[in-house]
C-alpha cells in the first residue's frame, strides 16, 4: 500500500495512526486478551517502556528487527482531548522511519514538500499504538512504499482470509477465533489486503496481508462502524479498480 500525499499542517503522528490500520481509522475497540507485557494495576507505561514493548512487538508479531541507529524515531503520547487523538484513550504512538519524520512540513515550500513526499513514497515506516495504561497493542504495521504489485498479482480474498485466520490463532489476537465473523476486506491498491473480522460486540480485528509476499504486515483493533465505512469506501477499487 502506498503512502498518502502529505498536506501541509498534517502531523506525521496522525499520518502514522491512519496508515496503521490499512484503511480502518480507529483503534477504539481494544482486545481483552493479554498480548503484550502486563503492567501493574493503575500503573502507566512510560516512554521507555513503550519503546521496549514496541520493539519486542515487531519481533514477535512481524518478525522484524527495529534497528534504532538506522531509523528516525517519533514517539508521541496522545492524551484524551488532544487534537489528533480520536480513540478516547491515552496512548503512545511510535513510528520509526527510513526518512526524517521530524521535519516541519508547515514551513516547507511546495517544492520541498514534493521532495519530502517522494522520500516517503520510497521509504518504510514502522508504526505502533500502545495503550498507556494497559500496555496493550492497539495497532501495529509496516508501511513499505516500495511494495509493487500488479492487479493480476493481487491476492484473492479467500487466500488472504486463510492467512489471516492462521495468524490470529497462532498469535492469539482474540479469545475465541472459532466465533469470528467475516466483515469484508479493505483494499486501496493491489499490494495489500486488509481482512476484517468481528469478534465481539462492536469489536473488530483487522489484519493486513501483502499480495506479493503473502506475509502479514500488521494488525489493528477497531470498531464495527469504522470498519464498515472503510470497506464501503474502497468498494469502487475492488469492483472497478478505482480508489473510492
Amino acid at each position: 500500500m502506498k503512502f498518502m500525499k502529505i498536506k501541509k499542517g498534517l502531523p506525521i503522528v496522525l499520518i502514522a495512526g491512519m496508515l496503521l490500520t490499512g484503511g480502518v481509522p480507529s483503534f477504539a475497540a481494544m482486545n481483552n486478551v493479554s498480548q503484550t507485557q502486563a503492567v501493574q494495576a493503575n500503573a502507566q507505561v512510560n516512554k521507555e517502556q513503550a519503546k521496549e514493548m514496541a520493539i519486542k512487538a515487531f519481533e514477535k508479531y512481524l518478525n522484524t528487527n527495529i534497528d534504532e541507529k538506522k531509523l528516525f524515531e517519533e514517539t508521541k503520547l496522545l492524551k484524551v482531548g488532544d487534537k489528533y487523538n480520536f480513540e478516547g484513550k491515552d496512548h503512545w504512538n511510535i513510528t520509526w522511519t527510513t526518512y526524517d519524520n521530524n521535519k516541519d512540513i508547515e514551513s516547507m515550500t511546495d517544492a520541498e514538500l514534493d521532495k519530502y513526499n517522494e522520500d516517503i513514497h520510497k521509504g518504510i515506516g514502522y508504526c505502533i499504538g500502545i495503550d498507556e495504561k494497559s500496555g496493550q497493542i492497539m495497532g501495529i504495521s509496516i508501511i513499505d512504499g516500495n511494495r509493487t504489485c500488479t492487479k493480476e498479482q493481487e491476492i484473492k480474498t479467500e487466500d488472504a482470509k486463510k492467512i489471516v485466520l492462521d495468524y490470529i490463532k497462532k498469535n492469539k489476537l482474540v479469545d475465541n477465533a472459532e466465533k469470528l465473523e467475516f466483515l469484508g476486506d479493505v483494499r486501496m491498491d493491489p499490494s495489500l489486503c486488509t481482512i476484517a473480522y468481528k469478534y465481539g460486540e462492536n469489536k473488530v480485528v483487522t489484519v493486513s496481508v501483502e499480495s506479493a509476499s503473502k506475509k502479514v504486515s500488521g494488525f489493528s483493533y477497531t470498531d464495527e462502524e469504522s470498519t464498515k465505512k472503510a470497506i464501503e469506501n474502497t468498494k469502487d477499487y475492488k469492483e472497478k479498480g478505482l480508489l473510492g
